[in-house]
């Protein structure tokens, strides 16, 4: 019972990974039972992450009045530090600046996230600037939370902005830009694994499509306490996101589609 006999596992000749096939901790131990110590690998793309805001200051510092700590920033360089090479830049609320900055960075990039001014207020500058510089392609989606995300380009590099309340940019950095990354690194498959839990709550149905923050618990996905765009506790709390299509009302242990943060 304890003889492996030759060509039980694959045979010579056999196809064993295609390009664009990420290596996993199996992959690593199939290259290495194979002898091919140094696969030939795709480069890591570089992602610029801009925050925005005349009231951002660094995690580090003291905020004072009307000021608040850096917290998308910290987020989103170890949400793609494992697709990409990621670096932070800063652009206050203020147009001419932000030009500047987006001028440089897309020379520096394969793809810059814009973190806030993508809404329609006073001080959003950032489709107005990304349209002078390039073009901008889409501004809104049907979504909730993210509905300001806007997706444009700058000297050919692919550019997104996020929505600044931190809750937002996450999950859309997250629904919208990792796959991004995972085809800019030579992925054949970007997009996320999203797979089937029960709910734990009741829904209503709504006009939009709802990316709910949950806890997994033995196949039951429970939406955490607090779902508003500048919740960061029921950010640190949840495990995956639960997707809730646009019209359609969902009963408590009804299935719904989930994916892993």
């Amino acid at each position: 019972q304890g003889i492996r006999r030759v060509g039980t596992d694959f045979h010579a000749g056999d196809l064993l990974l295609t390009a664009g096939t990420p290596i996993t901790p199996g992959v690593a131990g199939l290259l290495a039972s194979q002898g091919l110590t140094r696969p030939q690998v795709a480069a890591l793309p570089r992602c610029i992450v801009v925050t925005t805001g005349d009231e951002i200051v660094a995690p580090e510092r003291e905020p004072g009045p009307g000021e608040l700590r850096d917290s998308i920033g910290a987020m989103l360089l170890l949400a793609g530090g494992a697709y990409a090479v990621m670096s932070l830049a800063y652009s206050p609320d203020d147009p001419g600046r932000l030009k500047e900055v987006l001028s440089v960075v897309s020379q520096h990039a394969d793809a810059v996230f814009v973190a806030g001014g993508a809404s329609v207020g006073d001080r959003d500058f950032t489709a107005r600037v990304i349209g002078e510089l390039g073009r901008v392609d889409f501004h809104g989606i049907n979504v909730r939370p993210g509905k300001p995300l806007l997706f444009g380009q700058i000297n050919g590099k692919p550019v997104i902005g996020l929505p600044g309340n931190p809750a937002s940019a996450y999950v859309c950095f997250h629904v919208f830009g990792v796959p991004l990354l995972r085809r800019l690194g030579g992925w054949s498959e970007p997009n996320h694994l999203w797979f089937e839990a029960r709910f734990g709550a009741n829904h209503p149905a709504e006009a939009r499509d709802v990316f709910a923050r949950v806890t997994l618990t033995s196949g039951v996905a429970t939406p955490v306490h607090e779902q508003a765009s500048f919740g960061l506790k029921s950010l640190g709390a949840a495990q995956a996101l639960a997707r809730l299509t646009a019209g359609r009302a969902v009963n408590e242990g009804e299935a719904v589609s989930v994916t892993l943060i």
